[in-house]
């Protein structure tokens, strides 16, 4: 029987009782009416109202319709920049040849490169995968062409520091290796170890000046041997000399302010010049980033400075052909912050560099985490090594620091260039 008849049924009994009595006993029906209901409970009728839900329920649920959009956007932007090809922009004017010399799944770095007694001798900062600056190493390869490479030598960091940025000279009847390593948080030393045949390294030696970066010593008389070094700590630059490649002195101070890996090159008219780096300012969310031009003539001791905002040159090789200085350097496309670096493309190009100006040449084929480049000159040709991600991807930078990295050799004609 439907609730709706048992109703009307007890509505009729008080129609009979208020004509038996002549009143209408208001509690007696809402007795009876309840009665009724509760045998025929769930009661479907619209007497209940729903209950509200409360305000915090509300916001929980559309932030987490927020949050799914936002992820979906996040994973549709990373399946782009994961899949998207590579668009270097190669000067079809520059001849060059390039190789693959180290594919080996591992992340490799800041290479340097020097010819010293009838081979090309290559060294490079390698690790694995994602940041594992801790587990770091230097391999030392030698190639009479640069074509095949066979292992010389590795070089490791005491107590798991990370060791990087190694870097040659030929001083006398040695061949010097220069490299930073971590003594401390936030601070590093250079590190040196030499050899006399090419097979025998000595141990590696922390050298003074405590606490600074040597970079890669450059010599205009093969005599006095220079180098443009930056502390770490305090983000200053200043040019070192040596005679025999063991004991550095500072002789000038050449800038103030966050500079990283300077470079240094002799000028036509007896001029030194140092590129120095300055990615940003302290914040994330500067967008300082520039490259300093600092010249000065002997004893180099007083400097002129010019700056190039938003083409910071990072990790530069300066090299000298028919009087023009050019530079082989990692970039950020977008030269604006910390963020935006990370999340933005990378090339490692060709510039043409002056006192006071830089002028853009080519990319070499790169892409993601690239830069660390190196340069031998004999002749009208120029032979390199540089690393990078996979070239066929163009990764944004964060992506390419966690993921390998191989170890590309280049042989330019210089000609092409000018």
């Amino acid at each position: 029987m439907s609730s709706q008849s048992t109703v009307k049924k007890a509505l009729e009994k008080e129609s009979l009782r208020e004509q038996e009595f002549g009143y209408l006993d208001a509690e007696a029906a809402a007795r009876v009416l309840a009665e009724e209901r509760a045998k025929t409970w769930p009661d479907t009728g619209t007497d209940i109202q729903p209950k509200p839900r409360s305000r915090m329920v509300r916001w929980v649920l559309a932030s987490v319709l927020v949050a799914l959009i936002l992820l979906a956007i996040g994973a549709l932007w990373f399946a782009h920049a994961y899949f998207r090809e590579n668009t270097a922009i190669i000067n079809p004017a520059v001849q060059y040849e390039r190789s693959v010399a180290v594919r080996d799944g591992l992340h490799n770095t800041n290479t340097d490169l020097i010819y010293w007694r009838g081979a090309f001798h290559l060294v490079h900062a390698t690790a694995p995968a994602g940041l594992s600056a801790g587990e770091s190493r230097l391999v030392l390869r030698r190639s009479t062409d640069t074509g095949d490479w066979e292992t010389a030598a590795e070089f490791r960091a005491s107590q798991g520091s990370g060791i990087r940025k190694a870097s040659f000279a030929a001083v006398g009847s040695r061949l010097f290796l220069y490299a930073a390593m971590a003594t401390a948080p936030f601070r590093e030393s250079t590190f040196m170890s030499y050899t006399e045949d090419g097979n025998n390294w000595s141990a590696l030696v922390e050298i003074a000046p405590i606490g600074t970066v040597v970079g890669r010593p450059k010599t205009r008389d093969g005599l006095t041997w220079y180098s443009a070094a930056h502390s770490p700590g305090t983000g200053v630059t200043t040019l070192l000399r040596t005679d025999d490649g063991l004991a550095w002195e500072e002789i000038s101070e050449v800038y103030q302010g966050g500079a990283q890996e300077p470079e240094i090159e002799f000028l036509a008219d007896g001029r030194m010049l140092v590129l120095v780096a300055v990615r940003t300012g302290g914040s994330p969310f500067s967008d300082r980033g520039h490259t300093v031009i600092a010249t000065a003539f002997p004893p180099y001791t007083s400097w002129e400075t010019n700056r190039v905002w938003n083409m910071p040159l990072e990790s530069p090789c300066l090299f000298r052909y028919k009087g023009d200085i050019y530079a082989v350097a990692g970039i950020p496309l977008r030269a604006n912050n910390r963020i935006s670096n990370a999340l933005g493309r990378r090339r490692t190009e060709i510039y043409r560099v002056q006192p006071g100006a830089i002028e853009w040449i080519t990319d070499l084929p790169s892409g993601g985490d690239t830069a660390g480049a190196a340069i031998v000159v004999q002749g009208d040709q120029a032979f390199g090594s540089y690393y990078s991600s996979d070239v066929s991807r163009d990764w944004p930078q964060f992506l390419g620091e966690m993921l390998p990295t191989e170890i590309h050799s280049v042989e330019i004609d210089l000609t092409s260039l000018m």
